[in-house]
């Protein structure tokens, strides 16, 4: 493959592009990273946030304590703090069985697609393409 056609990553992402990728509000994304020691994002003359990998990272375990397993700010800095290792495995595993996932439902989606568009494209043989498979099938039968 040639390094043009290589599919180049991003190394900082704008808090917008951050708030996106995880269905958050900016100000949510803001409000932890004043809460959260781990989330450390650069930061211009501006002041403009720019989130590394690590970052989003972070997040990503952040956004499954606090929204999807029900843990208060408290309880997810505590939760950090005991075992962020196990958990930062465990998010690797999800994020690889969602992509896997993903995979299958868009492979399953083309299958469909392609069983489909075969049986539109499949027409009843005419009677003349009968006769002659008939005709060559009969001609073989008595060749032997």
């Amino acid at each position: 493959m040639l390094d043009e056609e290589k599919q180049t990553e991003k190394v900082y992402y704008t808090i917008g592009e951050v708030a996106a990728m995880f269905d958050l509000n900016v100000s949510n994304v803001r409000y932890w990273e004043n809460e959260f020691d781990i989330l450390m994002p650069k930061k211009n003359a501006k002041g403009d946030r720019f989130f590394t990998k690590k970052d989003i990272s972070n997040i990503r375990i952040i956004k499954e304590l606090i929204k999807e397993r029900g843990y208060t700010i408290e309880g997810a800095k505590i939760k950090l703090r005991e075992n962020r290792d196990e958990l930062q495995e465990r998010m690797k595993i999800i994020h690889s069985l969602e992509n896997v996932k993903s995979f299958l439902t868009q492979m399953k989606s083309q299958l469909d697609n392609s069983a489909v568009d075969k049986k539109a494209n499949f027409s009843a043989p005419d009677s003349n393409t009968l006769l002659q498979t008939e005709i060559t099938f009969t001609q073989t039968e008595n060749s032997e």
